[in-house]
């Protein structure tokens, strides 16, 4: 039986549109029978010209129902991995955008943020949905969300400058996605914003040529593209097969947050917790305790709980077991240390203890937090 031709039109510009690639490329491997043509594209009629191609199989990233329209009309197996709004006409494999917000915001309300806004792109269904997920976790601890609709207009970037200078500070901005994180990064930088000791940023896609290149790095939720790749293309290999398509989206939860400096920043008005807060995160990874935080600020740690709980509604043991279980997530994705190796790295005594912490943090064992987020390696 002759190999299955399989072509991929994903905007490759960005990180998701490259990871979602990998994950494509990743099951073809394992599958043996595809062979693969990747195709940038950026507009409908790109994707046009694609469907004027002969193939056995699609992953296209649809820019809206138009483009989805047009490929169910091919009558080619084909399965979306775009998310610019909702109801596709053909099968959708996507993140799950309402945590990617919760995710984001969670790390505004760990560092003591009260106020918080938000950077949305207009009539974008993945902006609408983070900016739900975003609003829901604030709201949750009594904090409320100013959102800012970045249009096209020439305007579009003198509006938003006015709107982050109007903003009260310090506050906590997401941008829906790292282009936008980038720009409102250099606006603050232009209008005199000091980032992020007034104003902190985070983006989502962790699209490192775009965060890691910005001045300071921007932090960034770390969406699956690959996993997505991976499961559209493992559901168009059951279309192709001829079984149905699942009636609604499958949704693919983040991976975790890629932490930088945009975000490093404590937003309480104590400036005993901006201190310990300080030396927890950039000590997560040593055997330290509470009561070597507390001698580092000079407080007792009876005196060091109780600000914490009036200045952040949590405690030091909460913010440091959130410190220590970020930096393993980040060593598990960047490295391929065994699990003895990041349990030391991490001031745990051993890959059991290890496993126990992160469990009882995460609700994931090492192990297979490290094949969700690293499906290709």
């Amino acid at each position: 039986m002759a190999d299955a031709l399989v072509r991929v039109a994903v905007d490759v510009r960005g990180g998701y549109g490259r990871e979602v690639v990998r994950g494509v490329s990743t099951f073809s491997r394992h599958l043996g029978r595809w062979v693969l043509h990747i195709t940038p594209v950026t507009t409908t009629e790109e994707l046009v010209r694609v469907l004027e191609e002969r193939s056995d199989g699609l992953v296209v990233q649809g820019f809206g129902r138009r483009t989805t329209d047009r490929v169910a009309a091919s009558g080619v197996p084909a399965v979306n991995v775009g998310d610019s709004q909702d109801g596709h006409a053909i099968p959708t494999v996507m993140s799950d955008h309402v945590q990617v917000g919760r995710l984001a915001c969670e790390v505004f309300l760990e560092r003591g943020y009260r106020r918080l806004a938000f950077v949305t792109r207009v009539n974008q269904f993945y902006a609408e949905r983070r900016l739900a997920g975003f609003s829901a976790r604030a709201a949750e601890e009594g904090v409320s969300v100013q959102p800012f609709q970045y249009g096209q207009s020439d305007q579009a970037d003198r509006e938003l400058a006015s709107w982050l200078l109007r903003l009260p500070r310090p506050v906590g901005v997401m941008a829906c996605d790292d282009g936008l994180a980038r720009l409102v990064s250099q606006l603050c930088r232009s209008r005199g914003l000091r980032v992020p000791d007034e104003l902190a940023i985070i983006g989502v896609d962790n699209d490192e040529m775009v965060c890691e290149l910005e001045e300071p790095p921007l932090s960034s939720v770390m969406t699956a593209g690959q996993t997505i790749g991976y499961e559209a293309a493992a559901l168009l290999a059951t279309l192709m097969a001829g079984e149905p398509a699942p009636p609604q989206p499958i949704q693919i939860p983040p991976i975790g947050v890629a932490r930088r400096l945009s975000t490093d920043a404590t937003a309480s008005e104590d400036p005993v917790v901006r201190a310990a807060t300080a030396f927890i995160w950039h000590h997560a990874t040593d055997p330290i305790t509470i009561e070597d935080v507390a001698e580092n600020v000079d407080v007792s740690r009876r005196g060091l709980e109780q600000r914490f709980a009036a200045s952040l509604g949590r405690s030091p043991i909460e913010v440091l077991r959130r410190a220590r279980a970020e930096r393993i997530q980040d060593m598990l994705v960047t490295t391929d240390l065994p699990l003895d190796r990041v349990a030391e790295a991490c001031g745990l005594a051993d890959s059991a203890s290890l496993s126990r912490f992160f469990r009882r943090e995460t609700g994931f064992t090492p192990s297979a937090y490290r094949r969700q987020a690293r499906i290709s390696r």
